[in-house]
């Protein structure tokens, strides 16, 4: 299965593999989490296009340098 998202600009972010978890309380759906692991190239898209709400303001001031070969987890949760 692959997930595709879209930003603005319509350039495109494929998933390839993520998890999804859904948690319900007294049979109603409370949260939806997606779970995936990103390239340091997906990240900086995702950054510059401030998708899933990854805004300044919400995320730590201080500046992270990922190598290019390292994967960041990335939790995306809609409540």
């Amino acid at each position: 299965m692959q997930l595709t998202f879209y930003n603005s600009t319509a350039t495109s972010i494929p998933l390839d593999e993520m998890t999804i978890s859904l948690n319900y309380q007294a049979e109603q759906l409370t949260e939806c989490r997606i779970t995936w692991q990103s390239s340091s190239e997906q990240y900086q898209q995702i950054d510059r296009y401030t998708l899933f709400n990854l805004k300044p303001e919400l995320r730590s001031s201080t500046t992270v340098e990922f190598s290019d070969n390292s994967a960041i987890e990335i939790k995306a949760t809609k409540r």
